[in-house]
């Protein structure tokens, strides 16, 4: 029972406080830098603190590997092939319009084999729900719905977490798991 989430210095004790709350055993902070986790060693919690560093850019995932606990990437195809990518988020966010036929939902079969093939999990955002205006969202469910089709077709692990930027975008455990259920993920954990 983990949640991860993006880390903010100023915020950091009020998602601590709202994950006890929420009855999380482990919250997983998502990091842009090595400076941050000095910082997050300082935080006094029964919670255990988990780190991951999100690449961007063209930063590789080896040199961080060792480093962290996780590496969380966007859906470029690259990162698909990197055997240090161990969360892949954000694919239903692509700029694209949908078509008439499909939906650009980030996800396609050759991605899916790549991440099969490389143990990648996939991530679904709840918070780019929760931050969406109505059209938006009916969007990005369209695209998440496809994109938890083809993991299913080709065995994908998948989750859905809150990868929240602000402590209220948290969720409990129970809302992701019941998520996962309508949009028909198949359960890995």
């Amino acid at each position: 029972m983990e949640d991860f989430v993006f880390y903010n210095k100023k915020k950091a004790k009020e998602f601590l406080e709202i994950a006890e709350k929420l009855n999380y055993k482990q919250i997983v902070f998502i990091l842009n830098n090595e400076k941050d986790k000095k910082e997050l060693k300082d935080l006094d919690s029964d919670i255990k603190i988990k780190t991951a560093f999100f690449l961007s850019g063209n930063r590789r995932a080896g040199s961080y590997k060792n480093k962290f606990d996780f590496i969380i990437a966007p859906p470029e195809r690259n990162y698909f092939e990197d055997k240090h990518v161990d969360i892949i988020i954000n694919m239903e966010m692509s700029s694209k319009r949908d078509s008439f036929h499909f939906r650009n939902s980030g996800l396609n079969q050759v991605r899916c084999k790549l991440a099969r093939e490389k143990d990648i999990i996939l991530g679904f955002n709840f918070s780019s729900l929760l931050k969406a205006d109505f059209i938006t969202k009916i969007i990005l469910i369209g695209r998440m719905l496809q994109n938890s089709r083809i993991c299913n077709k080709y065995n994908n692990k998948c989750f859905v977490r809150s990868f929240a930027h602000d402590p209220f975008e948290m969720r409990s455990y129970n809302d992701f798991k019941n998520f996962e259920i309508v949009l028909g993920l198949k359960k890995f954990d």
